[in-house]
């Protein structure tokens, strides 16, 4: 299926980090690495049991166990556990933290929001490589299509134009969120969101039409994206509104712990790298965190042991 990035999710991300490059300093290799994942959606347990997802040496999955949000929740009531502060924390020192470049900071890096940090880094990479320019930094200019949930973004080609003076930061935005090109020039890209299966059939069905002006959409099952999960906690459990719920759970990550910033500038990320001998987009790191993807016919028995 080419046209399906080949780039892993993060699940998959980490748990190729821990099986190959952790798990290959351990002294009984990547089998005393027991690698468990907190998920906001069931499919990620599908995800997780994937061919593709497993060590070509010994078919071990590189995720061994993953649980939502919810089952979470449900243990720790099993347990006796009303809340977080009751669950017992323990200290580990500097040398037990697993991948190279950590740190005991509570600062995570990347970019605020719950989805659509790789559609933002993509943009931004495919606007600097195909046509050098540099997106500044910032949220970008989305335009709500048909609802929230549909959504675009353009790359203008009067960006591409000569300039009699520099192009400012406050210009470039201007130009990305007013895109008017003369007659005949479309924009340079067209980036799109399709959250939902309404949205996600209304692009198919422009693709089989040939009506699909998109250069790359990024879709999800889930309206709202990965925060409105069918495995996250339900609001019923809570006692408040469904959207009061997630409005709260997207704040959190706009929290001041989260540091905005690009994969390529994250310490952890080159830190990998380094430890593991490679650069980004080498033959090595394209074993290490790509995969490939297959049509799956529609079968019954496919269906039964999916599940």
């Amino acid at each position: 299926m080419p046209h399906l990035s080949s780039a892993k999710s993060p699940q998959a991300v980490m748990g190729s980090l821990l099986k190959q490059v952790v798990g290959s300093t351990a002294v009984q290799g990547s089998r005393t690495v027991f690698h468990v994942t907190v998920m906001p959606c069931y499919d990620k347990k599908l995800e997780a049991a994937r061919e593709e997802l497993t060590l070509a040496q010994t078919s071990e999955p590189e995720v061994d166990c993953c649980l939502t949000t919810s089952e979470v929740l449900k243990m720790l009531q099993d347990h006796g556990v009303s809340h977080l502060s009751e669950v017992l924390e323990v200290d580990m020192p500097p040398s037990a933290i697993a991948l190279p470049g950590s740190t005991s900071s509570a600062n995570l890096y990347g970019l605020p929001g719950g989805s659509g940090g790789y559609f933002d880094f993509v943009f931004r990479y495919a606007a600097k490589v195909l046509f050098g320019i540099q997106v500044p930094p910032g949220p970008l200019p989305m335009k709500q299509l048909r609802n929230m949930d549909l959504q675009d973004v353009l790359l203008s080609n009067r960006m591409h134009s000569p300039s009699p003076s520099p192009i400012t930061t406050t210009l470039m935005m201007s130009l990305l969120e007013q895109p008017d090109a003369p007659p005949g020039s479309p924009p340079l890209l067209r980036f799109g969101l399709a959250y939902g299966f309404r949205n996600i059939q209304t692009v198919v069905r422009k693709m089989r039409t040939k009506k699909c002006d998109f250069d790359f959409v990024e879709v999800m099952a889930c309206p709202s994206g990965c925060l409105n999960g069918g495995g996250q906690i339900k609001a019923s459990e809570k006692g408040i509104p469904a959207a009061q719920l997630l409005e709260s759970v997207e704040s959190s990550y706009q929290h001041q712990d989260v540091i905005p910033r690009q994969p390529s500038d994250n310490p952890i990320v080159q830190s990998v790298y380094s430890q593991w001998g490679c650069s980004a987009y080498s033959n090595e790191a394209r074993s290490l965190l790509h995969t490939t993807y297959r049509k799956r016919e529609k079968t019954i028995t496919a269906s039964v042991s999916d599940w």
